[in-house]
């Protein structure tokens, strides 16, 4: 093999292995593409979850607020009851 063949040889190897790069690098954009469009939809979802997560619990303090309430009344109503029994 004489130095011009090599030359071709290699040039024809370079131009492969830089075809080959090319193909990968835009497989990989390709696949960052899809996985940002994915973590985007992603933290959009678990925002949404996050605010009904906090409606739901303020809900429950508020229904927790309001049983206690009602018990502590229920519970005065009984012991007034009872008093007025024992006189």
């Amino acid at each position: 093999m004489d130095f011009e063949e090599t030359l071709r040889a290699l040039e024809a190897s370079h131009v492969k292995l830089m075809t080959d790069h090319e193909l990968e690098v835009r497989k990989n954009e390709r696949a960052w593409r899809r996985h940002r469009k994915w973590l985007k939809e992603y933290e959009a979802q678990r925002a949404i979850d996050e605010a009904r997560y906090q409606r739901d619990r303020q809900e429950a303090t508020e229904r927790g607020r309001e049983l206690d309430k009602r018990i502590s009344e229920l519970v005065s109503g009984i012991g007034e009851f009872m008093r007025q029994q024992t006189k």
